[in-house]
């Protein structure tokens, strides 16, 4: 009898970490999937980059590899400053950039439509020309402008020949006139000065996991506070909000997440935010302080702040104190993943369930 209803409770077990649900964003089409961090603060792409170099008469005499920490700065949503900047090619200095391009490489295929490319916003530092290629290097998008693009200097682009699935990104900006790419105008800009880039994909075609790589303030929008919506409206390069001199504000979590680790940056390398305090929560009254600092100012090459393992939390307030040096925050991001059992653990509690039954017989 017992071995009858034991494997009825084992089966049920198995069945049950088998079928547990992957929970996915809601809307994953609002989510930049270059954005995605690991746990441990390492890029959650394959990442790689080329870049080109010319002489004075614009002959490309160098190419090699790229400063990894470019790569890293187009996907922590820096602002002024702390982009990855290049000069433009065919100087009087010479030995300036030609073309670069970075790639981006999915865990698997994805359906994209839409293409985000984002500037300092200040004259003179923008590229003229520039090229989205899928993972075979066909041109998705090719923009060529004879001067600096109208308006602002975030660029959506949406595939006019509709979705495309890729397992690969590659974002590609030419900086001379040498390259049978026309339009660019060596008196109109010195330098190319890239903040973000982004990806989205196709809306319904394919859902995001809430595995802890992807910010978490996608999904969670229920803030209290002194909150600034700028801080986490998720547009590259934005000059981002000022916070007021004292102030906190409060998320309070649709579920419980296991935590993983966030990325705040600043405007520029110059700009501290004081007494910064992130502190968790089960009730939202007593609260756990997991992170502070004093001065805080973000390293742009290394953005990602790793919490202690097993930071869990229904709420997450972040405070601050003493600001007397012009502050703004441009991004605000937090990554974890619903603080539910995985299929392994219910498969292992069902079998330390009936070991136990037999030690017990």
């Amino acid at each position: 009898m017992c071995r009858g209803i034991m494997a009825v409770c084992l089966a049920s077990l198995l069945a049950g970490g088998a079928m547990a649900d992957v929970v996915y964003f809601t809307d994953s089409s609002n989510i930049n999937l270059l954005e995605c961090w690991n746990p441990d603060g390492t890029s959650g792409l394959q990442l790689a980059g080329l870049w080109s170099r010319c002489d004075r008469d614009g002959n490309e005499w160098e190419r090699g590899g790229y400063d990894p920490a470019y790569l890293t700065r187009l996907i922590s949503c820096a602002a002024t400053g702390t982009g990855a900047r290049f000069d433009r090619g065919n100087t009087d200095e010479g030995n300036d950039n030609r073309w670069v391009e970075f790639t981006f490489t999915f865990d698997s295929p994805v359906m994209i439509d839409t293409l985000v490319t984002s500037w300092r916003r200040d004259a003179n530092h923008c590229a003229n020309n520039y090229q989205w290629l899928d993972g075979d290097r066909n041109v998705l998008v090719s923009v060529s402008s004879p001067t600096r693009f109208a308006g602002d200097s975030y660029q959506v682009d949406t595939l006019s020949n509709g979705p495309v699935t890729t397992s690969a990104l590659t974002f590609k900006m030419y900086l001379d006139d040498n390259n049978n790419r026309a339009g660019d105008d060596p008196n109109f800009y010195h330098m190319a000065e890239l903040l973000g880039l982004g990806a989205y994909l196709t809306s319904g075609n394919q859902q995001v996991a809430m595995d802890g790589r992807y910010n978490i303030f996608y999904e969670e929008t229920n803030v209290t506070g002194d909150f600034d919506p700028k801080w986490t409206d998720h547009l590259l390069g934005d000059v981002g909000g000022k916070p007021n001199e004292t102030g906190s504000c409060v998320w309070e979590f649709s579920r419980e997440y296991e935590l993983t680790g966030m990325v705040m940056t600043m405007y520029n390398d110059g700009r501290r935010i004081n007494n910064a305090k992130v502190e968790v929560s089960d009730d939202g009254v007593k609260w756990d302080e997991i992170w502070f600092d004093a001065a805080y100012l973000h390293d742009s090459n290394n953005p990602y702040i790793q919490f202690a393992p097993d930071t869990t939390a229904n709420f997450l307030r972040l405070s601050w104190s003493g600001i007397t040096s012009p502050v703004e925050i441009t991004e605000f991001q937090v990554f974890g993943k619903p603080a539910v059992p995985e299929p392994m653990t219910m498969t292992l509690l069902a079998v330390g369930g009936l070991a136990l039954l037999r030690r017990r017989r």
